[in-house]
């Protein structure tokens, strides 16, 4: 599944050292298939405030997202944006195509989003209910849309 770097950056301090790091981050993205999806670029702001520059690089997946943010070659240059800029730097995966909305849910106990499943659709449990899952499901014969709810599921999850 896609993977993005997501970099909010502010008071960027446009000297010899961003310029390195511009001139060298793209060689050090190419191994790893990345591409730039947005760098910056005029906003036109709809609802709240937003400041600095936002940059969100997308890799094939996330595994080659963490080994491209690992590499000696982007190591190397690092420092240059994070010694001449401020912000918040994270990563986090995309969802497939067939993704609606309505499979947000908020766990009641954490007040965390989870991702409501049924299975028989090709995508992933949430990580609270995988353990509820494996023991049901060597009990359960499902059919292909059944979700765990109403199969002795304790799962609010699903």
């Amino acid at each position: 599944m896609t993977c993005y770097a997501i970099g909010q950056l502010k008071n960027v301090e446009m000297g010899p050292e961003i310029r390195a790091y511009l001139e060298a981050i793209d060689a050090t993205l190419d191994p790893y298939d990345g591409q730039f999806i947005i760098h910056g670029g005029q906003k036109n702001p709809l609802e709240g405030a937003f400041t600095g520059a936002l940059i969100v690089i997308a890799f094939p997946d996330l595994a080659r997202t963490k080994a491209w943010y690992a590499s000696p070659a982007y190591q190397r240059f690092l420092p240059l944006r994070a010694e001449n800029a401020e912000g918040v730097v994270f990563l986090i995966e995309g969802v497939d195509a067939n993704h609606k909305a309505g499979s947000l849910s908020v766990d009641e106990e954490s007040g965390k989003m989870a991702t409501r499943r049924v299975l028989g659709q090709g995508v992933r449990l949430s990580r609270q209910c995988r353990a509820e899952w494996s023991s049901i499901s060597s009990r359960l014969s499902y059919r292909r849309g059944r979700s765990l709810r109403g199969a002795g599921s304790n799962c609010r999850h699903l």
